[in-house]
C-alpha cells in the first residue's frame, strides 16, 4: 500500500514582516488549531498528518482541539528559522521548513511516500476527491497556462520529487525582489517536465480551499465573489476531467 502524508506548514508568530497581512499570533493560532482539527477529522487513520511549525509554538498549543485519538495520529515538528534566510521573506522560510519536514518523513516512511503539502491555516472541503496518492515521478499542482506561477497552497508529489524537483530552486526566493515560492516551484517543475523527469498533472477535481490568506488577508471560499468562483470551479472541474486522460 502506498504511504501517504499530509504536511501542513505553520508559523504562529511570523518570522518576517514581508507581505504578511494577518500577523496577529492569537488569530493565527486559532486558525491553525481549527484547520488541523478539520483536516485530521477528514483523513483516513492510515494517512499521517505532520505539521511543521517555524516560530517555536508548543506542540500541545497547535493540537489542542484534537480528540486524544487524533492527537496520537498527528506529529508536530519544529523548524528553526535561524537556519534560513529570513530577510528573503516567509516563502524562503517555508521552503526550508518543508525540506526539513520531508527529510523526516523519508526517514520514517521512505522516498516513495506521497506528500500532500497544504498551507496549515487553510481548509479543504473536498479532501477525499483531491488527496490521492501518486505512483512514480508525478506532481499534481495548479499552475498558470505558461507555467510561470504555481499555486503552492496545495501540491502533491512523492517525497523524492519534493527534494529533487519541487524544492530544487527555492534558494532563488527573494520576496523583496518579487521572486516568491510560487515562482521558484514553477521554474523547477517546468524544467523537470520539459526534460521528461516528471509528469505534471491536474488534481482530479478543483481543490475547494477555504480560510484566510496570510499574505493578502483574502478569505477563500466565501464573500461577494463566491458565485463567480463557483462558475470558475465548475469550468475547472471539467478541464480536470479532460486533462486526466492526457499529460498537462
Amino acid at each position: 500500500m502506498t504511504r501517504e502524508t499530509v504536511l501542513l506548514t505553520a508559523t504562529v508568530r511570523p518570522n518576517t514582516g514581508l507581505f504578511v497581512a494577518q500577523a496577529d499570533p492569537a488569530v493565527r493560532l486559532l486558525q491553525y488549531r481549527q484547520a488541523i482539527s478539520a483536516i485530521r477529522s477528514q483523513l483516513d487513520e492510515r494517512v499521517d498528518l505532520v505539521v511543521v511549525e517555524t516560530s517555536g509554538e508548543a506542540t500541545a498549543d497547535l493540537t489542542e482541539l484534537l480528540p486524544e485519538k487524533d492527537r496520537a495520529l498527528t506529529r508536530v515538528v519544529s523548524f528553526d528559522p535561524t537556519t534560513s534566510e529570513v530577510d528573503r521573506g516567509k516563502g524562503r522560510v517555508e521552503a526550508d521548513a518543508i525540506r526539513f519536514a520531508v527529510e523526516g518523513i523519508i526517514r520514517s516512511s521512505g522516498k516513495d511516500t506521497t506528500i500532500h503539502k497544504m498551507t496549515g491555516r487553510l481548509g479543504l472541503e473536498n479532501p477525499s476527491q483531491v488527496l490521492r496518492p501518486v505512483l512514480g515521478p508525478v506532481v499534481r499542482v495548479r499552475t498558470t497556462a505558461d507555467r510561470s506561477f504555481v499555486d503552492t497552497r496545495l501540491v502533491t508529489g512523492r517525497a523524492q520529487e519534493w527534494l529533487d524537483v519541487i524544492l530544487a530552486e527555492t534558494t532563488m526566493i527573494d520576496e523583496s525582489a518579487g521572486v516568491y515560492l510560487e515562482h521558484a516551484v514553477a521554474a523547477a517543475l517546468a524544467r523537470s517536465a520539459a526534460l521528461k523527469q516528471i509528469r505534471l498533472e491536474r488534481f482530479p477535481v478543483r481543490p475547494k480551499i477555504t480560510g484566510q490568506s496570510g499574505s493578502t488577508g483574502e478569505f477563500y471560499g466565501a464573500g461577494p465573489g463566491k458565485f463567480k468562483r463557483q462558475l470558475i470551479e465548475l469550468f475547472e472541474d471539467r478541464l480536470s476531467r479532460l486533462a486526466s486522460h492526457k499529460q498537462v
